[in-house]
């Protein structure tokens, strides 16, 4: 079942039109670029997914997290102020395969992620747009990413250049399906990617391009300042 809207775009005006939404204090706005139309999963599961290792996901997470809190000395004695949020953010922003999902405030930069790169296919290129409703967003005080029952999104704490750069955001879905989640508790929905769930708290819509306009669509994005260096910047400058 799709619960979302598809829209076929054919030209960057008609993009920028349909992006225009008024204000609404009680939505957030967010947007993910993908070169190619696949499923909404994490960058985790759909590698768990791909090595038939669904059922190992929180154990293979846990593995993962803790050899990246080591490297950046973040456990045992050498722990100090950054959180799971925070590690997690650091390690999706340099290519960790976490539970975490991309967003922008910035249908533009977006837009940059699903063109800035050649592909061999010819197939759409797709721009997500999630409105969600702001009791979505994560509670540090109270919240772990490791025992949500339901989506959640965050903008990221860290004072992190490509956090700005990217004007990022992320979501984050329990991802334990098959067997009680890492807290201990019972799962209670299925597998399902971000788009096939039925939530009445988050609303999506698909803009899909054609690959030809990508292009128009550089030429547009470089008028703007929007490249890969400004996407990613580099840490030392």
């Amino acid at each position: 079942m799709n619960n979302y809207n598809t829209i076929y775009i054919n030209s960057l005006d008609q993009l920028i039109e349909y992006i225009k939404f008024e204000k609404d204090d009680d939505l957030i706005h967010l947007f993910r670029g993908q070169e190619n139309d696949l499923p909404l999963y994490s960058r985790l599961y759909r590698k768990v997914i791909i090595s038939h290792r669904v059922n190992d996901i929180y154990e293979i997470e846990k593995s993962l997290l803790n050899r990246f809190k080591d490297y950046i000395g973040m456990s045992g004695n050498n722990a100090h102020s950054i959180d799971d949020w925070d590690c997690l953010t650091i390690s999706q922003h340099y290519g960790l395969s976490t539970r975490l999902l991309d967003w922008s405030e910035n249908p533009f930069i977006a837009l940059w992620f699903a063109f800035g790169t050649d592909k061999e296919n010819g197939d759409d290129r797709v721009v997500w747009q999630m409105q969600a409703y702001k009791s979505l967003i994560v509670n540090y005080s109270v919240d772990s990413p490791f025992n949500q029952r339901f989506i959640k999104i965050f903008k990221p704490r860290l004072v992190d250049i490509r956090v700005y750069a990217q004007y990022s955001w992320f979501s984050v879905q329990d991802i334990q399906f098959f067997s009680p989640g890492g807290d201990g508790l019972p799962h209670l929905h299925s597998n399902d990617s971000l788009e096939e769930i039925d939530d009445l708290e988050f609303s999506l819509t698909k803009y899909s391009f054609k690959n030809e306009l990508k292009f128009e669509i550089i030429k547009f994005l470089e008028s703007l300042g929007i490249n890969h260096s400004s996407v990613y910047p580099n840490l030392t400058s």
